[in-house]
């Protein structure tokens, strides 16, 4: 990250502008370490200080200098702006006036506004925690200096001051500071998951609420990291694509981290989602009721692109039902589907149709191999796959024998480390131990009306949309047989076969999955 734009192309251009604007009771003075590493790096930046809070009578008075500073921002260049803790709010308003200036906003361990909702709301949702002690600014280490978090002013209490066609636009990642004892860093994930969809979250280790004190070359690095991912996706000028990834069961976006980073090296913008209870998503197995609901996060992310986006599809195993889901709702939003190993549905037949087949051989597989056995706290622990009737209102720990309840249970998996074993057969040693440390337990949904439903896929929505099928060669699940069944249930569906790939391609074979996927970019436009 430390050569200069005119090393890489022969103009005298800086690489990025970032804008970093502090928090309550600070100024610019306390980005020094941070800024210090981003001008070394080449980067432009600048570093603002907002009005004392006795000398402006408004929220917008305050964020005046960053505003005036958007605003002469030349036609066409997009800025990066880094906001600390209360100085989220200052971005939002930045955001909301500016979208087209802006490459991406960071929210370092920041409170992060929703659109259509008060800015204030997020000050009350923490104001039981002792983020709200630190924000009183005349308790900490700043006693003298003047606080004004301005909490009933028009700007931070109006429904429709931030909106989804502005705000709602501009690519937000959130930073989490994970030893920040103003406000845990559980906290801070679920401000960031409730912040809409494509909200990207990153951590730094180690950090406490003054990340630029206690991690700067963390930080540093980690906002370049995030400009650069950003602004190549600002310049494309319509040339790439919009991928978004979706990944299977009991797995989250993590196991995208190979083939997002090749597909974003190749120019292309990239999502990789949490469904609901997946991945990094706060919300509890439990707490997802149906399969709508943990296909949520793609439905709003499908929802917020442009008509003519064109997206990429790809679903990876029972990821496959959840892009079948958005292809319905949205066709005119898809030029393609890529359904790798995964799950397809067809017009006609109920999408259950599919994960009955797989659950038939995975029952198969793990009566072979004697998959269950049992701890000492007499709670199942799984060689293979187990699945277990899960009861909303219970621990998705804790199996359950039987429901009465049959409108609040599904059928949950675990995934066990025999399984993994054999599905990560030919992926390297280290993504294996990667997904034995992140995968969680995942419902099927068998029972869910969505599942049952043989008129939800029409052949007017879902049927219309290009189909992609990703062949996995050596995942003992995806046979010639099976390929050809599944082809043969959706006419006109093309076939992308990769020698050498287990179960989980991106990991055994990311490369030529990434060839596979920009293949179909550049065919379906």
């Amino acid at each position: 990250m430390g050569s200069t734009m005119e090393e890489e192309n022969g103009s005298n251009k800086l690489r990025h502008h970032i804008v970093l604007v502090h928090g309550l009771c600070h100024g610019a003075w306390c980005w020094y370490k941070v800024a210090t590493a981003l001008e070394s790096a080449g980067h432009r930046v600048t570093v603002l200080d907002l009005p004392g809070a006795d000398e402006v009578p408004s929220f917008e008075e305050y964020s005046r200098p960053l505003l005036r500073a958007m605003a002469a921002a030349p036609p066409g260049e997009k800025a990066v702006l880094v906001g600390h803790s209360f100085g989220g709010h200052n971005l939002a308003l930045a955001m909301e006036a500016h979208p087209e200036k802006i490459a991406v906003a960071v929210f370092v361990s920041a409170p992060m506004p929703v659109a259509g909702h008060p800015m204030s709301a997020i000050m009350e949702q923490v104001s039981q925690t002792p983020y709200a002690i630190y924000m009183q600014c005349d308790h900490f280490l700043y006693r003298g200096l003047p606080a004004q978090m301005f909490l009933g002013d028009e700007a931070m209490t109006g429904e429709e001051v931030l909106t989804e066609e502005r705000y709602g636009a501009v690519s937000r990642v959130f930073v989490v500071a994970e030893e920040d004892k103003m406000w845990t860093a559980e906290e801070q994930r679920r401000v960031a998951a409730s912040g809409g969809p494509g909200v990207e979250m990153r951590a730094i280790a180690g950090a406490d609420h003054m990340l630029m004190f206690s991690k700067p070359a963390e930080l540093a690095k980690l906002i370049m990291e995030i400009a650069e991912q950003h602004s190549e996706e600002s310049r494309l000028d319509g040339g790439g694509k919009h991928f978004i990834l979706v990944h299977g069961l009991c797995h989250g976006a993590w196991s995208w981290y190979k083939v997002a980073t090749l597909l974003r090296a190749a120019g292309h913008r990239v999502t990789a989602l949490d469904l609901a209870a997946a991945g990094a998503h706060p919300a509890r197995l439990d707490e997802v009721r149906s399969f709508e609901e943990y296909s949520r996060p793609l439905l709003d992310a499908v929802a917020a692109a442009g008509d003519g986006e064109g997206l990429i599809l790809v679903g990876h195993s029972h990821g496959g039902l959840s892009i079948a889901l958005a292809m319905e709702r949205f066709p005119r939003k898809v030029a393609a589907a890529v359904f790798v190993d995964a799950a397809m549905p067809w017009v006609g037949k109920h999408m259950g149709v599919t994960t009955e087949g797989a659950c038939s051989w995975t029952a198969k597989w793990c009566q072979s191999r004697a998959a269950a056995i049992r701890t000492n706290s007499g709670v199942a622990m799984v060689m293979g796959p187990r699945f277990m009737e899960q009861k909303y209102n219970q621990s998705p720990a804790e199996p359950i024998k039987s429901s009465s309840d049959k409108d609040n249970s599904g059928v949950a998996m675990v995934m066990g480390p025999r399984f993994m074993e054999q599905k990560y057969n030919q992926s390297p040693a280290e993504d294996l131990t990667l997904a034995k440390l992140l995968v969680r337990p995942g419902n099927q949904f068998l029972d869910d009306p969505a599942m049952k439903d043989e008129a939800l896929l029409t052949a007017s929505n879902y049927g219309s949309v290009r189909k992609v099928f990703v062949a996995a060669k050596a995942d003992g699940s995806s046979t010639e047989e099976m390929t050809r069944w599944i082809v043969g249930t959706n006419p006109g569906t093309e076939v992308e076969k990769i020698a050498g790939a287990d179960h989980f391609v991106m990991n055994s074979k990311p490369r030529e999955l990434c060839d596979v996927l920009l293949r179909i970019a550049n065919k379906y436009d």
